[in-house]
């Protein structure tokens, strides 16, 4: 940090090409009128005639703020779970909704979940609106073959599904393969997760095809609530590197905006059952008892979010105008999102798998209370 004026960010993790980071960063600052994000001012370079140029590093202004969205998200959990824990009652009066995120979010909240759920619901839909504006800034130029919007090619459709059906078929063969070495209170979720899983993609993993309005465009690439800074009431978008593990070419590849918004609902997901594993740590026993109260945050959060994104972007046709297609196009990228947490939870962090696994049963029957409890050991679950 310069002051309080500047961040440089150094990249420890070098690549042949410019980063997205300072592409889109300073496409955003120079070239459209977004304000939620730090102005990219310029960047380091190491310049090679043979091999091209490498960004060592990047200079942005500081963003003063209250911290990252992830903990911001975390303190409101917390104090939800404290009111609700005493409020039982309340769960006999909300409806049990199990239609998808899409309608629910044409719905007004019930008035248990909005007095209890309140300032989460307008948080949620504060971001909706910030990312669907960064998703419009992001395919304002139709005229940069970088940014400009583009359809699906022909056999994308093919090639994205074949690819989800693929990864489940790795995924689940690992987590039978561990299933032996999981937590013993884990082993029945991961059987539940095993025996409905497949069913799941097939029904999921039909991508929607032979329509003409599947677009694509450059997106975030890695969002989730750490990627973004409380400020002011409001929200600011940082590192737009992409998934790290990618390579270059792929971090910068137009995909599907509805990525980004999936990523972000998985989010929401992981902060609510997180602090609900740390509220319960002392009395385990009240985790299936307020399990429900977690299922109706992400819930109606969720619903929130999605609601004021499609607001921001429903001018641009960056959705596809069924709204039917855009819901299936949503459970597409969810579902793809958890396999890859599900991989990533069984090879590093296998405390974590309960929420992934909660997350495919989940997309079977999203209706509150119809996941069985993990009974997980809360004291490993710590950050996003």
């Amino acid at each position: 940090m310069f002051g309080e004026k500047y961040l440089l960010k150094l990249f420890r993790r070098l690549d042949q090409g410019v980063s997205p980071d300072f592409e889109i960063g300073r496409f955003l600052t120079e070239r459209t009128g977004f304000a939620h994000v730090p102005k990219t001012l310029g960047q380091l370079e190491h310049q090679r005639s043979r091999y091209g140029n490498t960004s060592l590093a990047l200079l942005q202004t500081l963003v003063p703020n209250q911290g990252q969205g992830w903990e911001y998200i975390l303190g409101v959990l917390g104090r939800y779970y404290e009111q609700v824990a005493s409020e039982q009652h309340r769960l006999e009066r909300i409806e049990t909704r199990s239609c998808p995120l899409f309608e629910l979010g044409e719905a007004e909240p019930p008035p248990d979940v909005f007095e209890v759920v309140g300032a989460a619901l307008h948080s949620a839909a504060v971001l909706g609106t910030r990312t669907g504006e960064m998703h419009l800034a992001l395919a304002s130029d139709p005229d940069d073959p970088d940014f400009a919007p583009e359809r699906l090619a022909t056999l994308e459709p093919d090639q994205m599904a074949s690819a989800l059906r693929a990864n489940a078929r790795k995924t689940f063969a690992t987590l039978r393969a561990r299933l032996d070495t999981l937590a013993e209170h884990l082993r029945p979720l991961a059987e539940r997760v095993l025996a409905r899983g497949p069913m799941l993609v097939e029904q999921v993993g039909r991508f929607p095809a032979d329509r003409d309005d599947l677009v694509k465009t450059r997106i975030h690439g890695d969002y989730h609530l750490g990627q973004v800074l409380w400020a002011e009431n409001d929200f600011v978008i940082l590192d737009f590197e992409g998934e790290p593990g990618r390579t270059m070419a792929e971090r910068r590849a137009k995909r599907s905006p509805l990525r980004d918004v999936a990523s972000m609902l998985r989010s929401f997901d992981y902060a609510a059952y997180s602090e609900l594993l740390s509220y319960t740590q002392s009395h385990r026993e009240d985790f299936e008892r307020l399990e429900p109260w977690a299922q109706i945050w992400r819930t109606w959060t969720s619903a929130a979010f999605l609601r004021e994104y499609r607001r921001a972007v429903a001018p641009a046709g960056l959705l596809p105008s069924d709204s039917g297609v855009s819901c299936r196009l949503l459970d597409f990228f969810v579902l793809e999102k958890i396999l890859f947490e599900l991989q990533y939870e069984l090879n590093y962090r296998p405390d974590w798998v309960s929420i992934p696994m909660l997350g495919i049963l989940h997309l079977i029957d999203p209706s509150p209370g119809s996941a069985p409890s993990p009974e997980p050991d809360p004291e490993s679950v710590t950050g996003s």
